[in-house]
């Protein structure tokens, strides 16, 4: 199966991947979580809308990218996609 990353790739108080049980929901439902994938605005001048990206966006995209990377590693994923939606 493949999790998106997209609402998981910030820590923060309302997420946490052992207090979720997503590190084991695949298990009980005998799937294997194999993949991941992620949306991010990281090819600037604009994003997906056309509208300008700031600096702090891209900076914030960027540190998103590595986070679902390090997530990968935390959900034994073999495989993650980062998909730039304006390519």
């Amino acid at each position: 199966m493949e999790v998106p990353l997209y609402w998981q790739i910030i820590d923060g108080p309302h997420f946490d991947l052992r207090r979720t049980g997503l590190l084991n929901l695949p298990e009980k439902a005998g799937v294997h979580m194999h993949a991941g994938s992620a949306a991010l605005d990281l090819a600037p001048p604009f994003d997906i809308f056309g509208l300008p990206v700031s600096n702090e966006a891209l900076d914030f995209n960027i540190a998103s990218a590595k986070r679902v990377i390090d997530l990968r590693a935390e959900l034994r994923l073999e495989l993650v996609q980062l998909a730039e939606p304006n390519v």
